[in-house]
């Protein structure tokens, strides 16, 4: 989690991206056929330990975790929030919620300049070599708004973007709206 590494893989994927660059990809070919393995997948989740929707996802996260890494699917957590996040609270909050996945302080807003994310929890399903991103969006949909949260979820985002991808298809859906806390621009 040091800044060093920070930096170094922020130089890697800005120079694939320079070449190949992150797109968006639309759900129209749903019906194509793709050829991935789970070590092609990277889950990021752009994440802030004081946003209580990010904390109420961390269950979530886990079981996507639990279900997909395995597999070879690469999951990391990204802390945007250079007024707030720090390495000690960033590992406070893997603690806390018992989350396995990889964790980014990244203060200077490299990961989310790149990507445009604008919220946390929003988490990106790309391809790691190319960084096509093939989802973008709510994980599930236990929040319908702010403050606004389902009793059961109906809905898995993130799970289905992941197994369409594994199965050879792409995800039926590209992109959800995210619920949660805005990024501080500072």
């Amino acid at each position: 989690m040091s800044n060093e590494y920070n930096q170094m893989m922020f130089r890697v994927i800005f120079f694939i991206a320079m070449f190949s660059g992150f797109t968006s990809q639309s759900g129209a070919h749903e019906n194509s056929k793709i050829h991935f393995s789970g070590d092609s997948i990277s889950v990021i989740i752009f994440l802030s330990e004081t946003c209580p929707i990010c904390q109420q996802a961390t269950p979530a996260i886990n079981d996507l975790y639990q279900k997909y890494s395995h597999r070879g699917v690469e999951f990391t957590g990204v802390f945007p929030n250079k007024g707030i996040s720090n390495p000690a609270t960033i590992t406070k909050f893997k603690k806390k919620y018992r989350l396995p996945v990889n964790m980014i302080y990244d203060p200077e807003g490299h990961w989310k300049n790149e990507l445009k994310a604008t919220i946390t929890p929003e988490i990106f399903i790309i391809h790691k070599m190319t960084h096509q991103v093939y989802y973008r969006g709510r994980i599930d949909n236990q929040y319908v708004a702010l403050g606004k949260r389902r009793k059961i979820v109906t809905e898995f985002y993130a799970d289905d973007a992941i197994r369409a991808l594994l199965e050879g298809t792409f995800p039926s859906l590209a992109y959800t709206e995210a619920i949660g806390c805005f990024i501080a621009d500072e």
